[in-house]
Formats: C-alpha cells, sequence, structure tokens
C-alpha cells in the first residue's frame, strides 16, 4: 500500500500550443499524477522513451524521474497535477505509468475537488486534500493492477449494485439486465475483469462484512448472518467456515490480525 507523508502541490495549469518544460530535466523531488484535460503533450525521458498523452490520458511520475515536457503547435495542454510525497516508493512498483482510466468521468471530478480545496485553503484542507489523492491512488491502481478497463466499464452497473446491495437478493437475470447482457456473459466478462464471477464477489463483500462484525460487535452469531443476507444459519456457518477455515463462533475468539 502506497503511504503518502504529504502534498506539495494541486493545480491546474493551461499552457498555449507549443509550450516547453524542463523543469524535471534533472530529476523530480517527488512523485506526480498529472491528467489531461484538452489537448496534447509528449513526455521525453532521459533514457530515450517518449510517451505521448491526449485528452483523458493519466500518467504517473515517480520521484527521480528526468524528463522534458512539450506540446503541439497547433494545441495547448491543458491539465491537471498533484505532486506528493511517498513513505516508500512502491507506487506501482516505481515506473512511469501511462493509463487511459475507463472511470475517467470519477477521476476528472474527485481530481478537481481536490484541485479547488487546495486552492481555498480553508481549515484542515489537507487532509481532505489528503482524502482525495488517497481516491485518485485507489482509482488509478484499480485499473492498472487488473489491467480490464475495457471489461470494467461494461459490468460497472453490476459491480456498483452488488457493492451498494451485497446482503440483498438479486437473480443472475435481473443483475445481467443491468448491462444490457446475458447472465452468461456477465459472468464471463465479471470473471475476465475481476478474478471472482458476481456470486463470488458478492460472497467476498458478505464474509468481509461477517468477519468485522463477529469482531467488532456483540452481536451473536445468527444476528450476524442475518445482516450479512443469509437467512440460513446453518448455510452461513457452512460459508463461512469454507472462506476462513474455521466456524464463525472459533472465529470470533482469534486474534485479529489473522
Amino acid at each position: 500500500m502506497a503511504i503518502v507523508t504529504g502534498i506539495v502541490l494541486a493545480h491546474r495549469f493551461d499552457a498555449p500550443p507549443s509550450w516547453f518544460s524542463d523543469e524535471f530535466a534533472r530529476t523530480r523531488q517527488y512523485d506526480g499524477i498529472v491528467y489531461l484535460l484538452e489537448g496534447k503533450a509528449q513526455y521525453r525521458f532521459a533514457a530515450g522513451r517518449i510517451i505521448a498523452l491526449a485528452k483523458g490520458d493519466c500518467i504517473y511520475l515517480p520521484k527521480e524521474t528526468s524528463y522534458t515536457v512539450c506540446c503541439a503547435p497547433d494545441a495547448p495542454f491543458i491539465h491537471m497535477t498533484v505532486n506528493f510525497h511517498l513513505a516508500a516508493q512502491t507506487l506501482l512498483d516505481n515506473k512511469v505509468t501511462k493509463k487511459r482510466l475507463s472511470n475517467a468521468g470519477k477521476f476528472e471530478q474527485v481530481f478537481a475537488h481536490m484541485i479547488h480545496t487546495w486552492s481555498v485553503r480553508h481549515p484542515f484542507y489537507q487532509e481532505r486534500c489528503m482524502g482525495f489523492l488517497y481516491e485518485l491512488l485507489y482509482l488509478l491502481e484499480n485499473e492498472v493492477c487488473t489491467n480490464a478497463s475495457p471489461y470494467l466499464n461494461k459490468i460497472a452497473p453490476a459491480r456498483q449494485y452488488l457493492d451498494e446491495h451485497f446482503t440483498e437478493e438479486i437473480s443472475p437475470d435481473a443483475l445481467s439486465r443491468l448491462c444490457g447482457m446475458s447472465p452468461s456473459y456477465l459472468r464471463r466478462l465479471f470473471r475476465q475483469a475481476l478474478g471472482e464471477t458476481p456470486s463470488e464477489y458478492k460472497r467476498r463483500l458478505r464474509m468481509a462484512m461477517a468477519k468485522d462484525l463477529l469482531r467488532g460487535s456483540q452481536m451473536t452469531v445468527s444476528q450476524v448472518a442475518a445482516l450479512c443476507g443469509y437467512e440460513d444459519l446453518a448455510y452461513f456457518s457452512r460459508v463461512f467456515r469454507k472462506t476462513t477455515g474455521v466456524a464463525p463462533s472459533r472465529f470470533c475468539e482469534m486474534p485479529r490480525d489473522t
């Protein structure tokens, strides 16, 4: 997990056509994320690598990266930037990473909120900006690491529904209709995108909730089962044991780092 220790700058910059910058020709002193709103740009790195950016592209630039930036003579470079410090260089394997996000709308919205919060500097703005930055890191890492953005976009309605209603029952037919596809096709795309089927995804969310409730409350096992969407206590216990290797009643007594 990437741990942010501080934000250096968050801003929007409208670079005119033919703009050029060698600010980081030697080396960056901090990590950064750039999201392109309009126009085009080229990042030219010390080793000779060239990365071209267009509207909707995002790029992660690790600390100690060296490069110059230029934009086309017929197009501006309108972008949002956040520079920050990390406790350790673990984000995205500390590699320059370009990504066209399937959730670009959400990413752009969070980025814009962070920049506005940084610019007005109301009390506790830094804490709020840290929250926005962690949300950006989550959105970026989630897509880069799954490497399945076309599928994520197609299954997004079903995934969002399960995230919000995983304790409720929904038939495969009803879930697949949210995405405009057949149940078998949704199942295949869901597995390709996330490595698990919709039913496995829902079960994992339920089990995570059950473990939190069993350890963090005074509820009985039957109460936890009901809150997690299981009317049959025996079935809940079987699923829980299969998932964790222990019975729900035994799980409550185990160390919290298990």
